[in-house]
């Protein structure tokens, strides 16, 4: 699909039934680049990430735990 986005977009489209200008189908491949996707920090996970890590960096580890059953 990444080799040819535009015309993979364009048989997409015929099967649905739809009809999309070029300039359109280019925005659409421009917004679904693998680049794009690295700099949404909705998708690329990198601030959940930094936020896990500030958490476990703020925890303090007292060891081994025993715990008993009742």
């Amino acid at each position: 699909m990444s080799t040819d986005l535009p015309a993979t977009l364009r048989r997409l489209f015929s099967f649905l039934g739809k009809q999309y200008t070029d300039t359109q189908i280019q925005g659409l491949c421009d917004h679904l680049s693998v680049e794009k996707f690295k700099k949404n920090d909705a998708v690329n996970g990198e601030k959940l990430y930094n936020n896990i890590q500030s958490n476990l960096d703020k925890r303090e580890f007292k060891g081994p735990q025993s715990y008993s059953r009742l």
